[in-house]
């Protein structure tokens, strides 16, 4: 907590000090609007899930739920889609740079504000108050005389093609994502490395240890001509996992948790990623391929309902001495994963390409 406290007095200090070693140059005002009409045909139907071992069940797909609705038969979905953003960018000298960035996602027919449809649609009375500063940041570069950059404050984070991590722009559904924390980056001729750090959960300023927190490296080397390469890690802390304090009215379940030895909720869960990537062109063709390695501990992971887990004796654990009821406290994360894409672009007016991919998770 005191490290999150040092950041964000940091980026006030900063803040409030660019007017004072910078002069405003130049400011540029910029925006877009973009609309799309998706339909999907799947032969799964929608499936529930639990979050955290929670049993919080979440629709498919994952956002905006209740926005639309599978069609009977269970295998079709349509909907259109818009998100609108507004942004100024301000220049100043020293290299330094102020970015502001306002969006507003929507599927349509959800923020419509008839009052027939107002009293009973609970999207379109949301619909008011959801315009929200998508980016924030101050941004410094050639940081100290050196090929530094250094943003900080809300703001995209775009590494390689997106597949493990970017801004939610190109998939089948658009609605943008930005990370509040530190970028830096150091550029060379042939080779550059980020470093960052990103607060995903802030509980409230009073708690001693309950945040979510990102760290990463990403590097990529570029001295091969039509290639890039990359390594990276990135470092999930999720110290938020669901906490049994108390069985309703009755009594505080940590204490027996403890005393067998399965109080797991009070664990902080870590997560590694460890990543190459390679990816060029050849002629019209282009090329990708990208695996990922993850290993952590998994102490959040539960069988039942995220307060006493009874499912877990339906599954018992043999190793265990409750079974699973207050879920796997030796529970790991040591996985796979791997992206390979090829295509290939036509050298005509439109230059349309064809590409084949797969994922692997």
């Amino acid at each position: 907590m005191r490290f999150t406290l040092t950041m964000v007095l940091a980026t006030l200090m900063v803040a409030l000090s660019v007017p004072a070693f910078a002069e405003l140059q130049n400011v540029e005002v910029g925006g877009s609007i973009r609309i799309r009409a998706n339909w999907f045909s799947s032969e799964a139907v929608p499936q529930a899930r639990h979050v955290n071992g929670q049993g919080v069940v979440r629709p498919f797909p994952p956002v905006l739920p209740g926005a639309f609705q599978f069609e009977e038969d269970g295998n079709a979905l349509d909907f259109v889609e818009q998100r609108s953003t507004i942004s100024v960018k301000a220049d100043f000298t020293n290299d330094v740079t102020a970015f502001l960035e306002l969006d507003s996602y929507e599927v349509w027919g959800t923020d419509f504000r008839d009052s027939y449809i107002f009293s009973a649609n609970a999207d379109a009375a949301d619909g008011i108050n959801n315009v929200d500063f998508y980016q924030a940041y101050i941004e410094t570069r050639e940081t100290f005389g050196y090929p530094v950059t250094v943003r900080i404050g809300r703001q995209e984070i775009v590494f390689g093609s997106e597949w493990l991590m970017g801004n939610n722009d190109t998939a089948g559904f658009f609605p943008g994502l930005s990370y509040d924390g530190i970028t830096v980056n150091y550029a060379a001729e042939t080779w550059n490395v980020t470093a960052l750090w990103a607060k995903l959960v802030e509980t409230g300023a009073a708690e001693e240890d309950g945040d979510t927190d990102l760290y990463g490296i990403y590097g990529s080397y570029t001295g091969v001509e039509d290639w890039t390469f990359d390594a990276y890690w990135l470092f999930l802390r999720d110290a938020g996992s669901p906490v049994n304090t108390t069985f309703p009215g009755i009594f505080n379940i940590d204490i027996i948790e403890s005393f067998f030895g399965v109080d797991q909720y009070d664990e902080v869960q870590k997560i590694h990623t460890f990543g190459l990537r390679g990816n060029g062109t050849w002629g019209g063709f282009d090329f990708e391929g990208e695996i990922a390695y993850q290993v952590g501990d998994a102490t959040a992971v539960v069988a039942g309902n995220g307060l006493i887990g009874f499912a877990g004796f339906l599954n018992p654990d043999p190793n265990s001495l409750l079974g699973n009821a207050f879920g796997d406290d030796d529970a790991e994360y040591d996985v796979f994963g791997a992206n390979l894409e090829v295509g290939y672009t036509f050298d005509v007016n439109y230059q349309p390409r064809v590409y084949l991919g797969a994922a692997m998770f």
